[in-house]
C-alpha cells in the first residue's frame, strides 16, 4: 500500500507500506516533486530497515498521526474483502449482459 503525505509548497512524501502480522511495516519512501508527481522522478532514499531506530519511530509517528497505523489492518481487510466481492458481482452482471446480447 502507498500512503502519500502532501503540505503545501513541498516536495510529496510517499510511504511504501505493508502489514506483517497484523503490524504495519514501512518498506521505503520516497520524495516526489510536486511538479511531477511520478514514481519515475522520485527521490528514493535508503531502505527504511537500515535508518536508525529514532528516525524509524519518528516516521511511524508520522503516519501513526494521520491514523495510519496498526489498527488499520482489519478495516483495511474487510474493505478489501467487501470490494472484492462487489467488483465480482459487477463482472458477473457484466457477463451477463454480454452473454444475453
Amino acid at each position: 500500500m502507498v500512503v502519500t503525505v502532501e503540505r503545501p509548497e513541498v516536495p510529496v512524501l510517499e510511504f511504501v507500506c505493508n502489514f506483517k502480522d497484523k503490524e504495519l511495516a514501512i518498506e521505503n519512501m520516497r520524495m516526489l516533486n510536486r511538479s511531477s508527481v511520478d514514481a519515475k522522478y522520485a527521490n528514493e532514499g535508503p531502505q527504511f530497515s537500515v535508518l536508525k531506530e529514532s528516525i524509524r519511530k519518528s516516521l511511524h509517528g508520522c503516519l501513526e498521526v494521520r491514523g495510519i497505523k496498526d489498527s488499520l489492518h482489519d478495516w483495511l481487510h474487510e474493505y478489501m474483502m467487501c470490494k472484492d466481492e462487489r467488483e465480482y458481482v459487477v463482472w458477473w452482471k457484466k457477463m451477463r449482459d454480454f452473454l444475453q446480447k
